[in-house]
């Protein structure tokens, strides 16, 4: 049954994590080896202990794995993160880093949280199928959420971005956080920012 997220490890599925971009938001977590991939933009590099997350709309090419390659890959529908986002704030800071820093090295702690929720998700989809398995799968995934967005936390308030797009939806956030309750008009965000009107929906 399609629960909405699928764990695999490449070996012993014998799948790789390129196949499924398109179709899944993929997070893989490097256990050994190397691997490189293309944004269209940068080039990235990741090893072990390296947390890489491809989101749909992102576009990856050129993947290359080194013989020894090795990774745990969760995969997840955007119908079920849609269904069991917990937070909106902080999914779309969560979404912006990843969008510019589609890989980055996790500090032990984060690895730490990162390795307790795939064991996690590992033991959940392991288990029988029952009426109540997908809510607790999106349960696991909520916890996944947060604790992504805690490592992505401390990248956030490092990242540094030339990109003015970036920059102007970071403050809109925050001024949606102040302002939200009271105000709901684009013009009153676009003042804040100097920006026209019509610069925020694109953004």
């Amino acid at each position: 049954m399609d629960y909405g997220c699928l764990l695999l490890h490449m070996s012993a599925d014998g799948r790789l994590p390129a196949e499924f971009t398109g179709s899944y938001h993929v997070h893989l977590l490097v256990r050994q080896g190397e691997m490189s991939f293309s944004d269209g933009k940068n080039v990235f590099t990741s090893r072990m202990d390296d947390l890489v997350i491809w989101q749909m709309s992102s576009t990856i090419q050129r993947v290359e794995y080194s013989d020894d390659f090795e990774a745990d890959v969760l995969l997840a529908s955007p119908g079920f993160l849609q269904q069991y986002n917990p937070e909106m704030v902080w999914a779309s800071k969560g979404f912006l880093f990843i969008r510019i820093n589609p890989s980055f090295h996790l500090d032990e702690e984060s690895l730490q949280l990162m390795n307790a929720d795939f064991e996690l998700f590992r033991l959940r989809l392991g288990l029988p199928d029952n009426s109540f398995k997908r809510e607790v799968l999106g349960r696991v995934m909520q916890i996944f959420l947060f604790d992504l967005w805690t490592v992505c936390q401390h990248g956030l308030s490092q990242m540094e971005t030339s990109d003015n797009t970036a920059r102007i939806f970071l403050r809109f956030l925050s001024l949606a956080q102040q302002h939200a309750l009271t105000e709901r008009e684009v013009a009153f965000y676009a003042d804040k920012l100097c920006i026209t009107p019509k610069y925020p929906t694109y953004v």
